[in-house]
């Protein structure tokens, strides 16, 4: 039995429609991807973590910490080494409602750079890598989990000397007047 010529002309409109539904549908979804997906800061995220593993490559004689006025510095270029692969080398965490917190400001010898190290206000072993370029909030280059640095920054004696730990009252608001500059 044949098909009437009217229905195989509307079953090629119906096949017509769908395809263009397709195409419209992952059309709009690119552009929504393109316009909502991408991070305008990925390249300058990527430029600083490239920056830091080179300079772990080849650590500096010194490295500076900094916590609500007191300062302290590392000279042990394997300490300057295995600190700066401890902040790249972890995978990054996706963001989620929480916040940084009780800063950690850090400076590397012939750099005029100022990181901010902080805790995560509510993930043990969480941290956020920060760029402070006087701006508030400072630029975040990684939000990421370690347990390895934690253990190195209580073997430093970090945590304690700076009251850097779960529960401390330092907040955001001390930044600018606690942490520069370093020389």
């Amino acid at each position: 039995m044949q098909m009437p010529e009217a229905r195989r002309r509307f079953e090629r409109l119906e096949i017509a429609a769908a395809l263009t539904l397709v195409v419209v549908s992952v059309t709009v979804f690119a552009a929504f991807q393109f316009i909502f997906g991408r991070d305008p800061e990925q390249p300058f995220r990527d430029q600083e973590i490239a920056k830091l593993e080179t300079i772990a490559a080849a650590p500096p004689a010194s490295l500076r910490i900094s916590f609500d006025g007191g300062t302290d510095a590392i000279t042990n270029p394997a300490q300057i080494a295995q600190f700066l692969r401890l902040l790249v080398e972890p995978p990054v965490v996706p963001r989620h409602h929480s916040h940084p917190e009780n800063l950690l400001g850090f400076q590397l010898q012939a750099s005029s750079a100022t990181y901010i190290l902080s805790r995560d206000s509510q993930e043990a072993d969480e941290y956020w890598l920060e760029l402070e370029e006087g701006t508030d909030p400072a630029r975040t280059i990684k939000l990421f989990h370690s347990e390895a640095l934690t253990s190195w920054l209580e073997g430093e004696g970090l945590l304690e000397r700076y009251r850097f730990y779960d529960g401390c009252p330092t907040t955001r608001s001390s930044r600018h007047g606690g942490l520069g500059p370093f020389s």
